[in-house]
């Protein structure tokens, strides 16, 4: 009887024991659902900024307005004067006697001698109906227009000039920034020889290299171009190239 009461406790206790097992469990499944629960409340997923989107400017190309159409006055016509031909001028008759001077008293001894005082002749009238024209006079010579000096001429394009011109220095700077280039240049020679001008009409592509291409043609000295045996002025283009390999 003892033994059956010791073991009905035994299995209460048991009963307990398992009960109470289940409940910890239980309680931990329950703590650490809360946790995560907690955690994702606090670390929830990062708000994504929404994205602005670029805004498109779109220009519309107007047409300038064209400008008014200037209407030109018509000229007035200039009248042209009507030709008069010119009158004749008459020529005065001329009916005068020339009074011929006193002669001379006769000396004795001598025959005396009678000049007779001879009148011109008159001119003869016109003929009737035939109108009598002054002499045109001679219309005054227009001088020829004389050639201009070799001097003031345009300079005559060459494909070659007698020059000594030497070679342009290479600047230092163009050499350490690696600047090469070719620099052509136009100059006048006039008819004693000098230079009269220099420009660059081909860029090298860098100043230091075009400057240097004027220096150079500039302290150089030409001789007088010819044409026919006589000294003009021309115009010639002398190109300059800068390399590295120089």
């Amino acid at each position: 009887m003892q033994a059956m009461a010791t073991a009905e406790h035994a299995r209460h206790d048991g009963r307990i024991r398992a009960m109470r097992e289940v409940a910890v469990a239980l309680a931990s499944v329950l703590a650490l659902h809360a946790a995560l629960a907690l955690w994702l409340i606090r670390e929830g997923p990062a708000r994504v900024e929404p994205r602005e989107m670029p805004r498109t400017i779109v220009a519309r190309l107007l047409s300038m307005p064209s400008p008014p159409a200037v209407t030109v006055p018509p000229r007035a016509a200039v009248p042209t004067p009507a030709h008069t031909p010119p009158q004749p001028r008459a020529i005065p008759e001329t009916n005068k006697k020339i009074a011929m001077p006193p002669q001379p008293a006769q000396r004795p001894g001598t025959l005396a001698r009678h000049e007779e005082a001879v009148a011109p002749t008159p001119p003869s009238p016109p003929l009737a109906g035939t109108p009598t024209t002054a002499a045109p006079s001679a219309a005054p010579s227009t001088p020829e227009p004389t050639a201009p000096p070799q001097a003031m001429r345009a300079p005559k394009p060459v494909s070659h000039v007698d020059c000594s011109i030497a070679q342009p220095d290479y600047p230092e700077a163009a050499q350490r920034r690696g600047e090469a280039g070719t620099a052509v240049v136009r100059f006048v020679v006039d008819v004693d020889g000098r230079i009269e001008s220099a420009q660059i009409v081909r860029s090298s592509g860098y100043t230091r290299l075009d400057n240097a291409a004027l220096d150079a043609l500039r302290s150089g000295t030409c001789r007088p171009s010819r044409d026919a045996g006589v000294p003009v002025r021309v115009v010639f283009e002398q190109p300059f190239v800068f390399g590295l390999a120089n």
